[in-house]
Parts: C-alpha cells; structure tokens; sequence
C-alpha cells in the first residue's frame, strides 16, 4: 500500500484526513508537534508508529473522532487496522511497548481527544499542560502506565483503560476522572500522589486489576482526609508518603491502609487518625486478606496479616 511516512517536527498547523488510498500514516522517527503549531487529526485516521518512535506535542493535538470512525494510535506491527502496512505476512504480531507514547509536554495547550484508540505503546502522558480532555476513548494493551498526567489539568471521562500495566497516574495533579472502565490492568487501577485528593474521581467501573482500590502516595502538603469512597475504605499505600510541615492528614474511622512492600508513613505535619471500638483504623499489610475481607493483592486466597 501507499501509505505515507512521518516524523520529525511540523513546524506549522497540519491537518490529516484519510488518504485516497485508505492506507494508514507511519512514523518510522520521533514526531514533534512544535509549540506554534496544532496537529488535527480526522476521523477514520490510523497512524503506526515504528519501534521506539512516538508523539510528542509542544503545541496542540485535536483528535476528535466518532464511535463508527474512531481514531487510532497503533504498532506498525497491528494488520488489524490498516491491513500489512509493514508487509510481513503473519510473520510479526503487536505487542504492548512496539512503539513510544503519546506525550503531551509541558507547554501543551487546549488538547482533546475522544473517540480514540492507543495501544501497543506506552500509553498517554500529559505533563504541565493546560486543559487536557480524554473522552470516549480506549486505551489498551499498553507497556507501564494507561494515562499518566504529572501537573496537569486534565478530563478523563468516559474511557476504557484495559489491559494495560496500570491504570490512571495523577501525579501533583488537578484531574477529572469520571465515567470510566478501568480493567484487565495488570497493577492499580489508579494511583494519586502529591496532594492526591487534589483530584475529583466518580462514577468509575472499576474491576479485575491488580490493585481495584485507590492506591497513594508522594506528598502531602495540605490539609487530606481519607474516608470512604464508592469502592469501599480500603487505600493502598504504593510508595513512601510523607506528610509535610505544612500539610495535615485525617484518617476517618473504618478506614484501612495497606501498605505496600518496604513502604513508609514519615509526619513532619499532622496526622490525626482517631478511630472507634466499632470502627478501627488498621495500618497492615498488602497481603493482609482478613482485614477488611480483602483479598486487595489478587493473588488468592492464603496470606495472612503481617508484620509490616
């Protein structure tokens, strides 16, 4: 097929549609969307990317596509959009981390996209950009983290995040994370670090990871309290948490920590964790299952609670 190769920077606003010829994009470099510049994308579009190259946007990326025509993100080893773009035969099958990410950089402005389709890479990361939206879109089979957004503003609504390593990263972020199905992740489903509760999360399917609670971690530097969420009162502490001088955290009665291995609660602030006879705070182990009737791990049933 024709299809038609890219990378390097776009220097100036570009627009793509589908080719005449139907055949997907391919970008066999890195591409750069440069900060004065907006990629938009149509839909119907599939662009393959090469081993080791990915997106990278200074600019703008619209990628604004349709449940009948979504839009795809792929490896140039996937024959099941696009046909045998890399004209192997069978000889080549997709597999997560065939190519970069889709990285959104700092700098980036008014990103949206819905209706999309990432997979095979690395995901999508959103650093120290304003409004970033993710809408309806599916992202799968990705090597490390689905989404990852490090302080960012950032919509995440309405996607299917499946089979993946992890989730969702917020990261010193202000996130929207609504409406969506986060499954199949091989880790966590989500985890929130550096002020975590900066974020709003509702409305979300979560099941079948490795890790379905809120998992946390990082910093504290404001007044946070954990308390029960729709997916119960049990947290996961997946790295070292420090609360600051500045910062204040309150642990509501019922609630349970479980720690992760080799993992640390350091107050140089305020903690305040006052429970009851009837609802006691419990710090324990991940592989504690009896405390809270939890198997929180996914490894099954026979582990018991532990020294920490």
């Amino acid at each position: 097929m024709n299809h038609l190769v890219f990378g390097g920077t776009i220097s100036e606003s570009v627009t793509l549609d589908i080719l005449d010829s139907g055949a997907p994009y391919v970008v066999v470099s890195d591409w750069i969307v440069s900060s004065r510049a907006t990629l938009t994308i149509r839909p119907g579009v599939v662009i393959k990317f090469d081993s080791r190259t990915g997106l990278s946007v200074d600019g703008t990326l619209i990628a604004k596509a349709t449940p009948d025509q979504p839009i795809y993100f792929t490896s140039l080893k996937d024959d099941s959009v696009g046909g045998d773009t890399n004209g192997d035969g069978n000889a080549s099958t997709p597999s997560q981390a065939d190519w970069s990410s889709l990285s959104l950089k700092s700098g980036s402005q008014d990103n949206e996209l819905d209706n999309v389709m990432i997979r095979y890479g690395y995901g999508i990361r959103v650093y120290t950009s304003s409004l970033t939206v993710v809408s309806n879109s599916t992202i799968e089979k990705n090597s490390g983290v689905g989404i990852y957004v490090s302080n960012a503003l950032s919509s995440i609504t309405g996607n299917k995040i499946k089979d993946n390593g992890y989730g969702i990263s917020a990261s010193s972020s202000s996130a929207t994370i609504t409406g969506n199905t986060i499954t199949g992740n091989t880790d966590y489903a989500i985890l929130l670090k550096n002020d975590p509760f900066d974020n709003t999360i509702s409305g979300n399917t979560i099941t079948g990871n490795g890790i379905n609670c809120f998992c946390i971690g990082g910093t504290i530097s404001k007044p946070v309290t954990l308390s029960a969420y729709e997916h119960g009162e049990i947290y996961v502490v997946h790295s070292d948490m420090t609360v600051s001088e500045e910062g204040k955290l309150t642990i509501d009665p019922g609630i349970i920590l479980k720690m992760g291995p080799s993992t640390d609660i350091t107050v140089n602030g305020t903690l305040e964790a006052n429970g009851t006879p009837e609802q006691p705070i419990y710090f324990t182990s991940l592989k504690d299952d009896e405390t809270g009737n939890d198997d929180t791990n996914g490894d099954g049933p026979g582990q018991v609670r532990s020294g920490i």
